[in-house]
């Protein structure tokens, strides 16, 4: 229903408000839907809410469904429509109830689709409500969507390339005195200010010493994965069919019995130890162990491989 849409971000924004987990029985995260929804919602409103932001989430279990979320399973504009009404709603008595929010979307656009699309009617029909929404996207994404924020109030910043001195700085603090100026100086003019570029010139220098630096961010990537025995490639392979986030034990199930699980998870550990995955707090599955790879989070500590 929103697969490659705004509503995914909606989805996760509930979930989380809500204490909802999509590991557990769904007549277990209807029932704290209804509960998060009766502390906000006003009587009159609550049923048209609970319905669509139920169906939003994957937790409608109750039979008595309302003729218009019926109307709305067969009718995919009006679907719509009701989803993103409930979700103003939700995030207006929000505002009203626990005061001033602050949305991070790390990724502003996805696709055709914006997460700036889910603010915008309330930044524009309410705009005295105490909403901040932080977006970051890449700079196409004015182009892409060229009026999205035209009718709201929108501070826009450019992320600049990093200074040369600042790229210096960086690769030395983390390589400190194992490599001379020349190669420091091969890395800052090769990375040319792309901070991401940097960080993993550094990290190759740091495995292997620098003598050849690869060409483009693509090839220094590879050249990291190649450099991984071959089990550690294969969970990684393994890893990526769940997307930015996966689990242990999803892994696992899809390398089989070739695998054990104690070797899958010193694998798992190593990865983490080595920076191209990182550990996150369990959301959806309380008892996995979950990760995210590490291009995802841009804002994690760059220390010595």
């Amino acid at each position: 229903m929103y697969s490659g849409s705004a509503f995914l971000l909606a989805a996760q924004l509930i979930r989380h408000a809500g204490a909802l987990r999509e590991g557990d029985p769904r007549a277990q995260q209807y029932a704290a839907l209804s509960a998060h929804l009766q502390e906000l919602i006003e009587p009159a409103d609550l049923n048209r809410v609970t319905d669509f932001l139920a169906e939003l989430v994957k937790a409608q279990t109750t039979s008595q469904l309302s003729p218009l979320l019926l109307a709305a399973r067969n009718d995919q504009f009006i679907m719509h429509q009701q989803l993103r009404l409930a979700f103003d709603d939700w995030l207006g008595a929000l505002c009203k109830r626990k005061g001033p929010l602050l949305f991070d979307a790390r990724r502003l656009a996805l696709g055709r689709h914006t997460h700036g699309q889910l603010f915008r009617f309330r930044l524009k029909k309410h705009p005295e409500s105490p909403v901040m929404v932080i977006g970051l996207a890449r700079p196409e994404v004015l182009d892409n969507f060229p009026k999205l924020w035209s009718e709201v109030s929108v501070q826009e910043i450019q992320l600049q390339s990093l200074k040369r001195r600042a790229s210096e700085r960086l690769a030395r603090e983390v390589l400190g005195d194992q490599v001379d100026a020349d190669t420091i100086d091969r890395i800052v003019r090769q990375s040319d200010g792309n901070a991401f570029f940097l960080e993993e010139l550094i990290r190759q220098v740091a495995d292997s010493g620098g003598t050849v630096l690869p060409e483009s961010v693509i090839a220094t990537v590879q050249a990291r994965l190649e450099g991984l025995e071959a089990e550690a490639r294969r969970i990684l392979r393994a890893a990526s069919v769940f997307g930015e986030v996966f689990w242990e034990g999803a892994v696992q199930s899809l390398v089989g019995e070739s695998l054990p699980s104690q070797v899958v998870a010193s694998w798992l550990d190593f990865l983490v130890e080595r920076e191209m995955l990182y550990a996150c707090k369990p959301e959806k599955f309380p008892k996995e162990r979950t990760f995210e790879f590490a291009t995802v989070c841009t804002a994690k500590p760059l220390t010595p491989c």
